[in-house]
């Protein structure tokens, strides 16, 4: 689908949810606060009717049906691992649509299992992830972050980890997930964590991208399941194809790749875009 029109798509759906939550409330706040806050109210208002960013009430949402994941505890998907038990967890306080800390524990601990020479993020934000999972790396690991390069005066791209020990265990990288050469990489992580883009076609591109990093032995998680409609319509579809799971109590969607076999089916899905 050509990038234009699948932006007008884009644009046009929200258009139809804006108008469709619409009500007396929003001319007050056009009249009063101004387009800029009418704008939010609607944004937040379609969110909520969706399920969307109403973090911990979506299971008590009568009309939801967007979870078709099968569930799975995290120690079911990782037996050996002591999730009862949190990790040392650095700046805990996540940011909006962030990554919850009780994430970043079940993260931290597949990492410190696996024990993975290279761990691999899609999206540094902040760096709070990447900083992390670093922490529970092998001595000789590394971590390697992606995110667009900063648009100056600001740059807040990785900035947990600026000045922290760990830096040197991060590696930096600046440019469009989807055009980087990722050639370098390829079957060389341990773990690979996509929370970059949130519409449906670039979390199925990045999910592409991921299928031809990972090991055999590893692991590919998203973010956002549930709380992102675009990578939660997206996993819903790669269910159908390949054991994606919903871990319980979380955002997290998870794929296991046990062994060589795993791993060759999920680079011929990365090379056709299906497994058909």
């Amino acid at each position: 689908m050509p990038e234009e029109t699948h932006s007008l798509k884009l644009r046009l759906r929200q258009l139809g949810r804006a108008i469709a939550v619409m009500n007396l409330a929003t001319v007050w706040l056009l009249v009063s606060k101004g387009p800029k806050v009418a704008v939010e109210y609607l944004t937040q208002s379609a969110r909520y009717f969706h399920g969307f960013g109403f973090i911990w009430r979506w299971h008590e949402l009568p009309w939801r049906h967007h979870y078709r994941l099968p569930k799975a505890s995290a120690a079911s998907l990782f037996p050996g691992v002591d999730f009862d038990h949190s990790p040392e967890v650095w700046f805990p306080f996540p940011r909006n649509l962030g990554v919850y800390t009780h994430e970043l524990g079940v993260l931290a601990n597949v990492v410190n299992r696996l024990q993975p020479k290279r761990v691999i993020e899609f999206g540094t934000a902040e760096g709070r992830t990447a900083l992390n999972l670093a922490a529970y790396l092998p001595a000789e690991g590394e971590l390697v972050t992606i995110d667009m390069p900063p648009k100056p005066p600001t740059n807040y791209v990785g900035f947990f980890y600026w000045n922290h020990p760990l830096k040197s265990k991060i590696k930096q990288l600046h440019g469009d997930i989807l055009r980087f050469d990722w050639s370098t990489y390829r079957n060389s992580a341990g773990v690979v964590f996509c929370d970059a883009l949130d519409d449906y076609e670039g979390s199925r591109e990045e999910t592409r991208i991921a299928f031809g990093l990972v090991q055999a032995g590893g692991a590919i998680f998203w973010h956002d399941y549930g709380s992102a409609e675009g990578v939660t319509r997206m996993l819903n579809d790669l269910s159908r194809e390949l054991p994606v799971c919903h871990i319980e109590g979380t955002t997290l969607g998870c794929l296991a790749v046990p062994d060589e076999h795993a791993r060759e089916r999920l680079c011929r899905w990365s090379a056709n875009g299906s497994e058909r």
